[in-house]
């Protein structure tokens, strides 16, 4: 029985070995502090229009000939995309500005926010609260059927002593 013990060097070794805590942290995901709404966003100027307080901002182009829609982060960096221009969408498509290019668009962009991680924007246009009439709100509906929200949580501020009412952490969570 004494060989299936662990041998007393063992933790001595493993001690000797191990590095002291760091002092600091680098955070390798800012995504992270995005999630846990408390990483700073930008609230623009007062008269400034279109306002700047967001986090990633969805915005919908259309040309003559092809929609696109993208993702836009609030440092100016687009990371998604996704275009009737692509051969990969543009193939399974009759034409590339109808309804059907809105609506498959909107789904192919859905399912690329939620595999990067982005399940909320904000968004100008609103989405309908019956049927879409068009095409903008079709796609709009999409991208909520697909699992995303076109609404940011609004952003933790830590409170102060004083203060009497002190909200909910939104890490929380309640079992």
């Amino acid at each position: 029985m004494s060989h299936f013990l662990p041998s007393r060097s063992v933790p001595l070794l493993a001690a000797r070995r191990s590095k002291p805590a760091a002092e600091y942290v680098l955070n390798r995901n800012p995504r992270n502090l995005e999630k846990l709404c408390i990483a700073y966003r930008p609230s623009g100027w007062w008269l400034e229009t279109p306002g700047r307080n967001y986090w990633h901002k969805l915005f919908i182009e259309k040309n003559s000939r092809n929609v696109s829609a993208y993702i836009q982060h609030y440092t100016g960096a687009v990371p998604l995309t996704a275009s009737t221009r692509e051969w990969a969408i543009k193939k399974h498509l009759f034409s590339s500005i109808d309804r059907s290019a809105y609506v498959n668009l909107g789904r192919i962009l859905a399912h690329r926010c939620l595999q990067s991680g982005i399940t909320e924007m904000i968004c100008d246009h609103q989405p309908p609260k019956e049927e879409p009439k068009t095409n903008v709100e079709a796609f709009l509906v999409e991208m909520l059927n697909g699992g995303v929200s076109l609404e940011e949580p609004e952003r933790y501020v830590n409170p102060k002593p004083s203060d009497v009412f002190r909200p909910e952490k939104p890490w929380t969570i309640h079992l």
